[in-house]
């Protein structure tokens, strides 16, 4: 393995460890050492075992505490710059752009909210630089791979994988209903969201496992898996189990910021699984910083697939690699693994309002994307928009026919070289 040298004039914070950890050890595969050195506070050197190096600029962000106002404008404009110039440099501010797209700092801001409480798109940083589509970070981590070269450091990064996950909102649409739902539900001799069989055959084809998210029960009226006898809720999930798969839980609605909320959730996945729920995805992707994150670590979650924009697609925070949650507040790095949302069906269809041609169009283009800079194409699709019901019917083929030309073995390791 390769090691390289980390040398400030500053102390080593814990968002320079952060950011260093997710660069070298999690997507480079490069040993990393800081070490003091008479520089001015806003340069950080990388330089190899000659001493042959490189100088970053910086502008504080990873330097100190807390949140401060004036750092989104900031950094708003400097995103800007890099995007209208087409200058993804890692030596001008690039380590503070990763942090302040990791960490999603801004989202610990004032911002506007939609009618379910989420962080909008319109309100980001990258949003407001045109760059929601663009992985700003993966583009800087890729000049960095570029630079590290003339250090005669090799790096390695995963390009683009597919992870396939299901949300199962209404896991049926007449079956297992409890009185009275099931008298409004009987027109159709087969139940339009039973697709599950489709859905496992299509993966095992692909050499991809799926992963089901299964909503708890809840009291608003946003949860409507209370409808269903418990009977059903089980088959569902031996229905599932008949093929390679993962199942996570998908928490209530209200568990975004409630304590009890969050735990009933994980007991009632206990309860139908007989085991502890390690994956989770907020139900309507609802996101409170830091308190969601830090109450799905209280349950001992370990990785959470909510990191994404219900308007629309792209890299909310500039990435398609996994990364740890770093929660400004206690300034850590904590254990939670984050995996982005590139996209999903509901956004595609209701939300960027696209015909079945234009979806498959923009999921094409974000995926030559990643596969170019590295990560995973995370998509969400729901069991419910694979019917032939409700406007759905002309989306299957978008799905399917994603999954089959989404080659599998594409989820390996590449040098710099062969860009």
């Amino acid at each position: 393995m390769s090691k390289i040298k980390i040398q400030t004039a500053a102390p080593t914070t814990g968002r320079l460890r952060y950011v260093c950890d997710f660069l070298f050890n999690q997507v480079l595969n490069v040993e990393w050492v800081t070490v003091d050195a008479p520089l001015t506070k806003d340069v950080i050197r990388l330089s190899n075992e000659n001493d042959a190096s490189i100088e970053l600029h910086t502008c504080g962000l990873l330097f100190e505490r807390g949140i401060q106002v004036d750092r989104r404008n900031e950094m708003e404009q400097i995103l800007k710059h890099m995007v209208s110039t087409d200058s993804f440099n890692i030596t001008h501010n690039g380590f503070d752009v990763i942090f302040f797209c990791l960490s999603r700092y801004e989202e610990y801001l004032p911002g506007d909210l939609d009618v379910h409480g989420r962080y909008m798109a319109k309100s980001s940083a990258l949003f407001k630089s045109e760059a929601i589509e663009i992985p700003v970070v993966d583009r800087l981590i890729h000049d960095l791979r570029n630079k590290l070269l003339t250090l005669l450091i090799e790096t390695e990064v995963t390009t683009g994988g597919l992870l396939s996950t299901i949300d199962v909102d209404l896991p049926y649409y007449r079956k297992y209903l409890k009185f009275p739902y099931y008298l409004n539900k009987i027109k159709y001799p087969v139940d339009p969201y039973d697709t599950y069989n489709e859905i496992n055959m299509a993966h095992q084809k692909i050499g991809v496992t799926p992963i089901y998210f299964i909503l708890s029960d809840g009291n608003t009226r946003f949860e409507v898996i209370q409808r269903y006898k418990k009977t059903g809720v089980r088959q569902l999930i031996s229905t599932i189990r008949a093929s390679p798969s993962s199942i996570g839980v998908h928490p209530m609605y209200s568990s975004v910021t409630d304590t009890k909320a969050m735990q009933r959730s994980i007991e009632a996945f206990k309860n139908y699984t007989s085991e502890k729920p390690l994956k989770s995805r907020q139900h309507y992707l609802r996101l409170s910083l830091p308190g969601t994150y830090r109450l799905l670590l209280q349950n001992e979650i370990k990785a959470d697939y909510s990191l994404g924009y219900a308007e629309c697609c792209g890299f909310r925070a500039g990435t398609a690699q996994p990364f740890q949650w770093y929660d400004i507040q206690a300034e850590k790095t904590t254990e939670l693994m984050l995996y982005p949302l590139i996209a999903m069906d509901v956004t595609l269809k209701n939300y960027m309002e696209l015909n079945p041609n234009q979806a498959s169009k923009k999921l094409e283009e974000l995926k030559t994307t990643i596969k170019h800079y590295g990560g995973n194409f995370t998509l969400l699709w729901h069991n419910s928009s694979l019917s032939h019901i409700d406007g759905w019917k002309d989306y299957r083929d978008v799905y399917f026919n994603f999954l089959i030309n989404y080659s599998p073995c594409a989820n390996r390791k590449k040098t710099v070289s062969e860009n």
